[in-house]
């Protein structure tokens, strides 16, 4: 999955997962299911929807990465 598919597949949160330990890629606390797929370089701005660019992140750390993310990403456009 390339390009224009903004979501993350059950199967790469899956792998992901596994790949983690379960654990937060940021706080390395333990992640729910419920727990989003993080782009690591912006969908926003042209990052793929492909495992080498995605990271699972808990709430609170995907909530703080998006918003820096999204104030460097308005200052790059200024």
């Amino acid at each position: 999955m390339e390009g224009g598919v903004r979501y993350a597949s059950d199967e790469q949160k899956s792998y992901l997962f596994a790949k983690q330990g379960g654990l937060c890629a940021a706080c390395h606390k333990q992640l729910s299911v419920s727990d989003p797929a993080d782009h690591i370089v912006l969908f926003a701005i042209g990052g793929n929807t492909c495992l080498s660019n995605l990271q699972l992140l808990c709430l609170r750390c995907h909530a703080e990465k998006t918003r820096v993310d999204f104030r460097l990403a308005r200052a790059s456009r200024d």
